[in-house]
């Protein structure tokens, strides 16, 4: 974690991986580079929205998950910076309807998160969000 700079980021991902940690989840984390100045590049609070939304779906699959597993990766190449989480899954959703508002794949969920990402992804032209499955990972 010493090389993320950038506040926000160390923040959430500070948390997330404390609340990975109390649900005894297995848990990966890389980051080869030095992350900071990403204010420059998107509004910190809609970063950490995303961050935190795609940690919180993970970790919500992965705890009554008896394969549970979360691996993330983050990497900043000048005005580049990659966030990617991966997670194992027990049943594989639909890609076509998880971006759907409302759509949830789990129990008394209002399944607004991705589509929140969505929505914040339509505020920064060069933003990119993929999601795929592929061997039982989201």
């Amino acid at each position: 974690m010493i090389r993320v700079k950038d506040l926000q980021v160390k923040s959430i991902l500070i948390s997330k991986i404390n609340e990975i940690d109390r649900n005894n989840i297995k848990f990966s984390f890389e980051c080869a580079t030095k992350i900071d100045n990403l204010d420059k590049l998107v509004n910190p609070f809609d970063l950490s929205r995303i961050i935190g939304i795609a940690f919180d779906n993970a970790i919500e699959e992965s705890k009554n998950n008896q394969i549970g597993e979360i691996n993330a990766y983050i990497f900043q190449n000048g005005k580049t910076f990659t966030f990617e989480i991966r997670n194992k899954i027990k049943n594989i959703p639909q890609l076509s309807k998880i971006q759907q508002t409302g759509f949830s794949t789990k129990k008394n969920h209002q399944g607004l998160g991705l589509s929140n990402i969505n929505q914040l992804k339509q505020k920064y032209p060069t933003l990119f969000v993929n999601y795929r499955i592929n061997n039982n990972w989201f």
